[in-house]
């Protein structure tokens, strides 16, 4: 597959994820096309650039557990 073809079906899908150089990235890359800046999954199925701290989708932080998911005591 080609950069600018995975671009455009993650686009369409809402699910690119923006850069902090600016550029904008499939789903599916671990890393920005540009500026190679690691990128990291949010438990709200979010990518995120990897110089952000806190989700661009769900605003939980880096790292954060997703309360949804966890077993009620």
């Amino acid at each position: 597959m080609s950069y600018e073809r995975d671009l455009k079906r993650s686009t369409a899908l809402g699910t690119a994820w923006p850069c902090h150089c600016g550029d904008s990235n499939p789903a599916t890359y671990d890393a920005c096309h540009t500026c190679q800046t690691p990128s990291w999954d949010c438990a709200c199925q979010a990518v995120n650039c990897g110089r952000s701290t806190v989700c661009r989708r769900c605003d939980k932080a880096r790292g954060a557990e997703d309360d949804e998911h966890q077993p009620t005591t």
